[in-house]
C-alpha cells in the first residue's frame, strides 16, 4: 500500500465533499493539532500490514452533549404503561408523587382527618384514595413510580457504557431493565419491546455504525485467547472425571 496514494484520495474527496472549504491554511488551534494527531494514529493503522476495518452498530445518543445527571426529570410526567392496571387507577398514580404520598399518609398517622387532609390535597377525593396511598407507601412507591426507577436506572447504565465507548444494543437495555426491576420489587415486570421502543424514544436514542481498525496484533492476541481458552477447558475436563470418582 501507497501512502501517498491514499493521502491524494482522501485530499481529492474532502475538495469534492467539501468544496465550501476555505482553502486558506489559517492559525492552527489546538484542537486542530490533536484531530491531526488522532487522524494519523489511525492512517497508520490502516496502512499497517495485516489491518482492517471492522463495523458493527451501536445504540447512542442523538446529542452528543446529552447528560442524564442535567436531565434527571426526563420521565417527570412521562406516560408509563401498566399492563395490570385500568385507566382510572394509572390517573390516580399519575396525580400524587411518591413523596406527596408520603406526607399524605403522614397527616393521617398524626391524627389529621381525611376533611382536613382533603383541603390541602383537593386531588384526594375519597376515603379509597387514602387507603391506596398507604398501601403504595408501605410498598415503597406505586407501579408506575417503579417503572420510573427503573428507566432512569438503564440511562445510567446506557450513558456510562457509551462513556466508555462500548457498544449497546437493545438486549443489553432489557437486561438492565430486568435486573432493576427485580431490585425493586417488579417480580412480574418484562421488558417486552414497547418497553424498550418507549425507553429509546424518551432517552432520544438512535442507533449508529461504528467503523474500528482491528490490527494484525489484535487479531495475533485475540488467537491466543482462543487458544489459552481451549487449553483451560481440556485440562479441566481431565480433572473432573477424578472429582466424580470421589464422590461416588
Amino acid at each position: 500500500m501507497n501512502p501517498l496514494n491514499v493521502l491524494s484520495l482522501v485530499s481529492q474527496n474532502i475538495t469534492r465533499t467539501h468544496s465550501t472549504i476555505n482553502a486558506t491554511i489559517s492559525g492552527i488551534t489546538d484542537s486542530e493539532k490533536e484531530a491531526a494527531d488522532k487522524i494519523i494514529l489511525l492512517f497508520e493503522q490502516v496502512c499497517a500490514e495485516g489491518s482492517f476495518l471492522e463495523k458493527e452498530e451501536t445504540l447512542d445518543f442523538q446529542a452528543e452533549d446529552f447528560d442524564l445527571c442535567t436531565d434527571s426529570s426526563l420521565f417527570d410526567g412521562e406516560e408509563v404503561y401498566d399492563p395490570k392496571s385500568e385507566n382510572d387507577r394509572r390517573t390516580f398514580e399519575e396525580s400524587f408523587s411518591f413523596h406527596t404520598m408520603k406526607k399524605i399518609v403522614k397527616l393521617h398517622n398524626s391524627g389529621k382527618s381525611f376533611s382536613a387532609i382533603q383541603r390541602l390535597y383537593p386531588k384526594l377525593k375519597y376515603k379509597t384514595q387514602l387507603r391506596r396511598i398507604k398501601a403504595y407507601v408501605e410498598r415503597r412507591g406505586t407501579y408506575i413510580q417503579k417503572v420510573r426507577q427503573v428507566k432512569l436506572y438503564v440511562g445510567q447504565q446506557f450513558q456510562e457504557a457509551r462513556k466508555k465507548s462500548l457498544g449497546v444494543h437493545d438486549h443489553d437495555l432489557q437486561r438492565w431493565a430486568l435486573l432493576k426491576a427485580k431490585e425493586v420489587g417488579l417480580t412480574d415486570f418484562k421488558a417486552c419491546p414497547t418497553f424498550i421502543l418507549s425507553l429509546k424514544k424518551t432517552l432520544r436514542v438512535r442507533r449508529r455504525r461504528v467503523t474500528t481498525v482491528v490490527t494484525s496484533t489484535a487479531v495475533a492476541d485475540e488467537e491466543e485467547i482462543k487458544k489459552a481458552a481451549a487449553s483451560f477447558v481440556a485440562d479441566v475436563n481431565a480433572v473432573l472425571p477424578k472429582f466424580n470418582q470421589k464422590t461416588s
